[in-house]
C-alpha cells in the first residue's frame, strides 16, 4: 500500500474554494426536485445498499408531509381489521379521509392526503386500501442506510465501508484538515440546526397542527428526518474531496457513494423504510443572519412549499408565535415556555427591560467590571423567586452597541461571586483581568 496523503499539493489547495461551492450550494439549494428523477435515485440507492426497492417512491412538499402520510398509513395497518363504511372503499372517499384525519381538518393535510394517493394509484394500481395496506407491510422498519442509530434494513451503511480509506490511505493531519476545510465549510452548523430543530418548531397549544397529530399517536421517531439528502452535503463532499486527491475506495463502497451523491444532488430529505420511501421537496426559501445561522426576525427562517416550515432566531428554533405573534406577546406567555434558552429569545423580542419593567425585580447587588456594569436581581416568575444577573457584553456589535444580557443566576451574594460560580470557581481565586 502506498504512503498515506500527507498534504494537498497547491493544485489541489487551489480546487478546494470551487469544490466547497458547489457542495454548499447543494446544502441550501431551494429549487423544486424532479418528482422521476428523485425516484430513480431513490431506488438506485437501494440497489447500491444491497437492498429491495421499495414498491412505491412518493415524494411530497416537506419533510411534515412525509411524516404525515408515513403515520397515515400505519393508522391503517392498525385498523386493517376494523369495519369502515365499505369493504373497498376509495382512498379518496371523504368518511375515511375524516376517520383517520379527524384531527388534521386543515389544507395542509388534505394535500399531502391527495398527492400520496395519487401517486399509490399510479405506482401499483391499487385504491383499496386493505390490499394496499398489505402490500405496504414494512413500513414500520426504519432504515437509515447511512445513518449509525437505526440500520434494521442496512446493517453496513456507508459511513462504514468509507472511514476506513481515509484513516488508511489520509494521515491523520490530512484527514483532521480535510474535514475542517470541506465537511465544516459546506455547511456547517446549519445541518444540525435542519435536521434536530424541526421536531422542536411546533406549537403545541394548537392540537390540530402536523405536529400534535404525530405526538398524540406516539410514532416512533417521528421527529427525526432521514440521514441522506442535502443535509448530508458536509459528509458526502468530505469523502468526494478524499476521491479527487486520490484516495480509492472499494467497488462496493464507490457505487453506494455515487448513489448518495445523485440522491442528495436531486432531493431534499428522505425517510426510507421497507416497502415505501417518502422524498421530501427542497425548501423554497431559506434565511440566515450574518454567521450563517438560520434566523428570519418576521416570518419562518425555513419555509417549504405547503406552507410548512421552521421559525428560527439565530439558530435556535422557536415556537411560530414568539416570532409571528410579538405584538400581542405577553410575559405570562414568555414564563410559560419550558425551554430557558427560548425564553430568553422571546425576552429579547418582547424587550428585556420592558419585561423586567414589568416584573418590578429587587437589585440584591451591583458593580463595575471593565467600564461594564453588572447587577444580580430577584423577581418573582408564576409565583416563585428567580434570580439573574444582568450584564453587557464586553464586544460591541456591528452596528457599534453593546448587548445586555441577563443570566440565570448561580449561587452567590455578588455579580462577581455569581459569575465565578458560573465557572466553578470560588470567588477569591477568580479575577477576570483581560477581556477578548
Amino acid at each position: 500500500m502506498p504512503e498515506p496523503i500527507a498534504s494537498l499539493t497547491p493544485d489541489q489547495s487551489a480546487l478546494l474554494p470551487g469544490f466547497v461551492e458547489n457542495w454548499r450550494n447543494v446544502a441550501l439549494a431551494t429549487t423544486p426536485i424532479d418528482p422521476a428523477a428523485a425516484r430513480r435515485a431513490v431506488r438506485a440507492l437501494y440497489r447500491a445498499a444491497g437492498l429491495r426497492e421499495p414498491r412505491a417512491v412518493i415524494c411530497l412538499a416537506s419533510p411534515m408531509a412525509c411524516l404525515i402520510m408515513r403515520g397515515i398509513l400505519l393508522l391503517l395497518q392498525r385498523h386493517m381489521r376494523r369495519s369502515f363504511p365499505s369493504s373497498y372503499v376509495s382512498f379518496y372517499d371523504r368518511d375515511l379521509h375524516k376517520y383517520l384525519c379527524e384531527d388534521l381538518d386543515e389544507p395542509f393535510s388534505v394535500m399531502a392526503w391527495r398527492a400520496t394517493w395519487a401517486q399509490l394509484e399510479e405506482q401499483i394500481g391499487e385504491t383499496r386500501w386493505r390490499p394496499l395496506v398489505e402490500q405496504l407491510s414494512g413500513i414500520e422498519a426504519v432504515a437509515y442506510p447511512l445513518g449509525d442509530r437505526i440500520r434494521r434494513l442496512d446493517p453496513d451503511p456507508l459511513s462504514h465501508q468509507l472511514t476506513p480509506a481515509l484513516r488508511q490511505q489520509l494521515t491523520t493531519a490530512t484527514l483532521v484538515a480535510l474535514v475542517r476545510q470541506v465537511g465544516s465549510r459546506v455547511q456547517g452548523p446549519i445541518n444540525e440546526q435542519i435536521r434536530n430543530d424541526f421536531g422542536r418548531s411546533f406549537d403545541s397549544r394548537n392540537a390540530r397542527r402536523p405536529g400534535a397529530f404525530l405526538r398524540r399517536h406516539r410514532f416512533d421517531e417521528w421527529h427525526s428526518p432521514g440521514l441522506i439528502g442535502g443535509q448530508e452535503a458536509p459528509l458526502l463532499a468530505l469523502h468526494d474531496f478524499a476521491e479527487l486527491i486520490g484516495v480509492r475506495y472499494e467497488a462496493k463502497a464507490k457505487r453506494r457513494l455515487e448513489a448518495y451523491k445523485g440522491y442528495a444532488r436531486r432531493c431534499g430529505w428522505l425517510y426510507a423504510f421497507g416497502s415505501v420511501a417518502f422524498v421530501s421537496d427542497r425548501p423554497s426559501e431559506m434565511h440566515f443572519d450574518a454567521q450563517r445561522r438560520l434566523h428570519h426576525a418576521t416570518r419562518a427562517a425555513v419555509r417549504y412549499r405547503d406552507g410548512w416550515g421552521a421559525y428560527v432566531w439565530h439558530g435556535r428554533a422557536v415556537p411560530s408565535w414568539v416570532i409571528e405573534q410579538r405584538d400581542s406577546m405577553t410575559p405570562e406567555m414568555i414564563d410559560a415556555l419550558p425551554d430557558a434558552a427560548v425564553r430568553q429569545i422571546a425576552m429579547e423580542i418582547f424587550g428585556r427591560d420592558r419585561y423586567l419593567a414589568t416584573r418590578q425585580p429587587n437589585l440584591i447587588a451591583a458593580d463595575e467590571l471593565h467600564g461594564q456594569p453588572r447587577s444580580l436581581l430577584e423577581m418573582y416568575v408564576s409565583g416563585f423567586p428567580f434570580r439573574i444577573i444582568e450584564v453587557v457584553n464586553g464586544s460591541r456589535e456591528r452596528d457599534g452597541t453593546r448587548r445586555k444580557f441577563h443570566l440565570v443566576a448561580m449561587p452567590g451574594d455578588t455579580p462577581a461571586e455569581v459569575i465565578a460560580a458560573s465557572y466553578g470557581i470560588a470567588p477569591a481565586h477568580y479575577r477576570e483581568a483581560v477581556r477578548t
